[in-house]
């Protein structure tokens, strides 16, 4: 159990490690789409942004209220409640002439759902396996009792 815990700590950390590798790796080309408003780009990253199955939600959100963006397949949130997902968000920024431009932010929602649901499967089939082991022990040793108890002398 203690390993389970453990595997699941760092599976935690690494969908966490892997969604903000994400989101930076994403930054630059969507910031220049969006500095060239090539909308049709930036919904083509987005989209598949969430094809990962740990990423429930991305979505770019403009400065000063002005708008966002965000994929017309937005299906794997439906299924989380928003407190049950933890946000990472990304400056976009263009440079322009020395000088660092905030375009907006790229907000990544990531959830550990997969993993938890891993771990309790692999603690299911770890008892099973020990319940097994146990009724196989307890069984070979009440044969080995009952031999003894009805041996005539």
């Amino acid at each position: 159990m203690f390993f389970e815990v453990r595997f699941f700590q760092l599976e935690e950390s690494r969908i966490a490690q892997r969604a903000l590798d994400v989101a930076n790796k994403v930054s630059v080309p969507l910031s220049r789409s969006l500095w060239d408003y090539d909308e049709k780009t930036v919904l083509l990253v987005l989209e598949t942004l969430m094809r990962d199955p740990d990423l429930v939600r991305v979505r770019i959100i403009l400065p000063d209220d002005a708008g966002e963006f965000y994929p017309s397949s937005d299906l794997n949130a439906d299924n989380f409640k928003l407190t049950d997902i933890d946000f990472i968000r990304v400056p976009l920024t263009y440079t322009v002439f020395d000088n660092d431009e905030i375009l907006g932010h790229l907000e990544v929602g990531y959830t550990t759902e997969r993993a938890f649901t891993d771990v309790w499967t692999r603690i299911f089939v770890d008892a099973l396996i020990f319940l097994v082991i146990l009724m196989t022990l307890g069984g070979g040793r009440s044969d080995c009792y009952q031999s003894s108890r009805g041996a005539p002398s």
